[in-house]
């Protein structure tokens, strides 16, 4: 079982995807009308945009992790563990990567990262 994030030959294998919290935005549009009640647009949902935290046993893989996320032009998340996380993804505008000494254990290092989906 694993996880691997990627970008061409450049793949980094974390120990544990620690934490996945995802959005989708709706799109759909509500008017109010002057006669009363309502009318309604439906368009296609917007991309996922997610915080993806990522478990690394080693300071080195972790910031080679958040170097990669930094300069890569799109990133592949697989796994065989967590199916809905899988993708190809951007960091979401303004996003910061993160990297952390985890503070419990002062022995793993965590990767923290802010990103929107994208096409493959």
């Amino acid at each position: 079982m694993s996880t691997t994030v990627s970008y061409g030959a450049s793949t980094f294998a974390p120990v544990q995807v620690d934490g996945w919290e995802q959005q989708r935005e709706s799109r759909t549009v509500v008017h109010q009308l002057l006669a009363g009640g309502v009318e309604v647009t439906h368009r296609p949902a917007a991309p996922r945009t997610f915080t993806l935290t990522l478990i690394f046993p080693d300071e080195a893989d972790a910031a080679g992790c958040a170097d990669l996320h930094r300069t890569a032009p799109y990133l592949d998340l697989v796994s065989d563990e967590r199916a809905l996380v899988n993708g190809r993804y951007v960091l979401a505008e303004g996003a910061v990567v993160t990297v952390a000494l985890d503070e419990d254990t002062r022995d793993i290092w965590v990767v923290t990262v802010e990103a929107t989906e994208v096409d493959p």
